[in-house]
């Protein structure tokens, strides 16, 4: 019997930055090669049957090699992409010498089956303490105004936190 997979990514239409888009000031030297944008389409087998979502994944402000520094993750409701569900752009990303995450400011934006903006959140992640590739720690702050990726206002003031501690993985 053949074995079905719990869930599947599927990235296509994947697109790198080039020196064209270099000239038109669209990306810096940084981003020469790295990937621009692709789409994603991820498939979960479940016990209730199979749920597929589908995305536009959007890279930029490379610091070096492989790591960008601003990641648009748009959500769509329809395979062709036309309806829009969530957008979240993680943004000002800074990472420790082994490429390992560290923080980042995510603003998270839900749309009606209309594509009318319902509700947009703006929270300040941080993570560390890392096991090989994985952090033991992760604190989201979710604020309720936006507010500067480089001036993070202080934890204090924050409308939630979120801290997740000693956290473990299988394997």
């Amino acid at each position: 019997a053949e074995a079905t997979a719990l869930r599947v990514d599927k990235q296509t239409s994947i697109l790198r930055w080039g020196v064209a888009d270099m000239t038109a000031n669209k990306c810096e030297k940084n981003d020469l090669g790295e990937i621009m944008s692709y789409n994603l389409e991820t498939t979960v087998n479940g016990p209730n049957g199979t749920d597929i979502s589908y995305f536009k994944v959007e890279m930029s402000d490379y610091n070096i090699i492989g790591e960008a520094g601003k990641i648009t993750t748009t959500e769509y409701s329809d395979s062709a992409r036309a309806t829009l569900s969530k957008k979240d752009i993680q943004e000002n990303i800074t990472r420790d010498a082994s490429g390992n995450t560290l923080s980042y400011k995510l603003t998270s934006t839900n749309y009606d089956v209309a594509g009318l903006e319902l509700k947009t959140t703006y929270s300040f992640i941080t993570m560390g303490d890392y096991a090989g590739d994985n952090p033991t720690w992760i604190t989201t702050a979710q604020y309720v105004e936006d507010f500067v990726a480089t001036a993070v206002p202080a934890e204090a003031t924050a409308l939630r936190v979120d801290k997740q501690t000693s956290i473990l993985r299988w394997g």
